[in-house]
């Protein structure tokens, strides 16, 4: 979690993304964790890059929350059109606010091994991800390779009847 970022097409949009998110939203930004190709390393040059972005107070209304996030993009794409680069990849978000964040998500299991924490006030994701690799452990949940993808078996002792609590 704490690796360096991987060298790649979308580091320049990466880097200015984060330092634009930082410029608009200030202490309002708690987590911002890269996952997906680009986080694992294998990002082609038309990757797309994804983003969990956590806010300490943002807006109910998920579409007002990425309205800041738009702009932010926008800047970065702006400045890197400035200095010739046109070739900019599409950003997926998924924001969240801090109480949103601290449940277990689906999108967690992705992130649990291969997440790049960019900006992570106070551990806050780092912690809410340990405590989801640790419960995947005590569960022995195994993450099984298929082709280039994986899914997981959460618990390859699982009973008839019996529930999986993450």
């Amino acid at each position: 979690m704490t690796r360096p970022l991987p060298e790649c097409a979308q580091r320049g949009l990466l880097d200015l993304v984060v330092a634009q998110l930082h410029e608009e939203l200030g202490a309002e930004v708690t987590s911002v964790a890269l996952y997906g190709s680009v986080a694992r390393g294998k990002a082609r040059p038309d990757s797309d890059i994804d983003l969990l972005v956590v806010l300490r107070h943002p807006p109910a209304s998920y579409y007002e929350r990425l309205r800041p996030i738009f702009e932010v993009v926008r800047q970065a794409r702006r400045i890197l059109a400035e200095q010739g680069r046109l070739d900019c990849p599409q950003i997926n978000f998924l924001v969240l606010s801090e109480e949103e964040a601290r449940q277990n998500r689906g999108i967690y299991l992705d992130m649990v091994e291969e997440a790049i924490l960019l900006v992570d006030r106070g551990d806050f994701l780092g912690t809410k991800l340990a405590e989801m690799r640790r419960r995947l452990e005590e569960l022995g949940a195994k993450r099984i390779a298929i082709g280039e993808g994986w899914y997981w078996n959460l618990k390859p002792a699982l009973q008839p009847g019996e529930t999986v609590i993450l």
